[in-house]
């Protein structure tokens, strides 16, 4: 009767290990599907921008230039779609070329990419 006991402890212990690694094994192809999943996403590359013909209208009125991050980009005066689909836009009137002080630049980023 006890190697009957024994015997069945013993599958009993096999099993609950078989179901431990079979556990084991669907939680970690889980997580190994998550990862392939962000990878791939990571491994497209970034859209390009569908820009057309630049716009005759537009004139830069400075140039923005970050050495740091190979950044230079076109300054444009206002902040419409349109200026910030072509470069970086600022407060009309803010830039006094004449005085140090202060000025508001905005842009989208989304087409340099570090």
């Amino acid at each position: 009767m006890e190697d009957q006991n024994i015997s069945y402890q013993q599958d009993k212990i096999i099993d609950n290990f078989n179901k431990g690694r079979e556990d084991t094994a669907t939680s970690f192809n889980k997580t190994l599907e998550r990862y392939t999943h962000v990878n791939n996403l990571l491994d497209k590359p970034p859209p390009s921008p569908q820009l057309t013909q630049f716009p005759q209208e537009l004139q830069a009125i400075a140039i923005l230039e970050i050495p740091t991050i190979q950044l230079g980009l076109p300054v444009f005066e206002g902040f419409t779609e349109e200026i910030l689909s072509y470069g970086v836009g600022i407060m009309n009137n803010s830039l006094d070329l004449e005085n140090n002080g202060n000025t508001a630049l905005a842009a989208h980023r989304g087409f340099n990419y570090l």
